[in-house]
């Protein structure tokens, strides 16, 4: 627990004024698509794990249309096993960016199937999030993916797809600017995740048309 609280606030103090919020009409759209595909991120709770709470904090790095953004993005879910085929996760934080102070709130399920009750090797993962407390825009984000789950001795994995939908309303009265932006995105997915200490480190890839998503994660296990 204390390394995983060490490393939490570590993010935080490196990563606290970093990401990107502002845009102009050449890449609203972009940083809009960008910061949706981020919202999007879930914690990947393992389906045999005898363990019921769960807390995982990370950073995204995402390529847009070609432009990098190094760990750029925090990230910190919570999740909950209600049963053993249902899960409930949260995410509940906010981040100071420089004139940003971005706060975001989301919550959704995980529900966990296979071809019997120990044998738990496919996650469909709902999830809504939205961003606020910024002065241009504010959105929503809804999601659905369908992972297979691999469990080795060594190392964990996940390997599947899903769909992201965004919805952005203008804050701003520049009138160059949409007033409105909404749209689908369409991803794969992949991610590793190995046994380090007290905790479990992963890092995944979420790939669509136009953007690379690549999240480095540290997730604790409890009861």
């Amino acid at each position: 627990m204390k390394l995983f609280a060490k490393t939490c606030i570590l993010f935080n103090l490196i990563f606290a004024d970093s990401g990107i919020f502002n845009f102009d009409e050449m890449n609203q759209k972009q940083i809009i698509r960008g910061l949706s595909l981020w919202l999007s991120n879930v914690p990947r709770i393992d389906p045999i794990s005898a363990n019921r709470f769960y807390l995982q904090s990370g950073m995204t790095s995402l390529i847009n249309n070609g432009e990098v953004n190094l760990l750029k993005y925090p990230d910190f879910c919570m999740g909950l096993k209600a049963t053993k085929n249902l899960a409930v996760t949260i995410k509940s934080y906010g981040f100071s960016n420089q004139q940003y102070n971005p706060f975001i709130m989301g919550a959704g399920i995980q529900i966990y199937s296979g071809d019997n009750e120990d044998s738990l090797d496919w996650v469909t993962s709902i999830q809504r999030t939205d961003l606020i407390g910024l002065k241009q825009f504010k959105m929503t984000s809804q999601s659905i993916d369908l992972q297979k789950w691999i469990s080795q001795d060594f190392y964990k994995a996940c390997i599947g797809m899903g769909v992201n939908i965004f919805d952005m309303k203008s804050l701003s009265n520049d009138t160059t600017l949409s007033k409105s932006l909404n749209g689908q995105i369409n991803y794969f997915s992949l991610e590793f995740t190995v046994p380090v200490l007290e905790t479990f480190v992963g890092i995944s890839l979420r790939i669509s048309s136009n953007q690379i998503l690549n999240r480095i994660s540290v997730q604790k296990e409890f009861f």
